[in-house]
């Protein structure tokens, strides 16, 4: 079961079939040049319903981000095989960007994958997407700058210890 995680303004929830027009906008706008993105609808229906999956399989994933009128992006941890650890993962539509929502979500799934005892934990950015390399920064994250094998267009951001996390 996926859980619910309630921040002071969003709902971090499963995804529901509603949210999948404005997850396969975003995935096939030019917002998300900087991800791997699916090339069609049936692409971004894969991606999607591979949300569920992840969880069946990890026991953690991404989230649907709700800030009360439905979802504005999605934020979780996952962990594919083709990724050397666990990443923590954030977007947001451009419709509500620039209100702190990615720091809000980020923080608080970080916070519950703490929680459960899991320690390390890295961001894979894309090189030039500023606003989430600004965002790692806050988050207390460091990087060596090297491609990632897996994601050469991007580099690792590695989140701090819990012990080394503000409360």
């Amino acid at each position: 079961m996926i859980p619910t995680l309630a921040t002071t303004r969003l709902t971090l929830r499963a995804p529901a079939l509603a949210d999948f027009d404005g997850y396969a906008r975003f995935y096939l706008s030019d917002a998300a040049r900087t991800l791997d993105t699916p090339a069609d609808r049936r692409a971004a229906w894969r991606y999607f319903t591979a949300i569920a999956g992840h969880w069946i399989l990890r026991d953690f994933g991404w989230w649907m981000v709700d800030d009360g009128t439905g979802a504005v992006g999605f934020c979780g941890v996952h962990y594919p095989p083709t990724h050397p650890e666990p990443e923590l993962g954030w977007v947001i539509y451009p419709s509500a960007q620039r209100r702190g929502y990615a720091l809000e979500a980020a923080t608080a799934a970080r916070a519950w994958w703490h929680e459960r005892g899991n320690r390390r934990l890295s961001s894979n950015i894309a090189f030039g997407n500023d606003a989430s390399i600004a965002l790692a920064r806050r988050m207390g994250c460091t990087t060596d700058g090297a491609p990632l094998a897996h994601y050469p267009k991007g580099s690792a951001w590695i989140h701090p210890a819990p012990a080394e996390v503000a409360a």
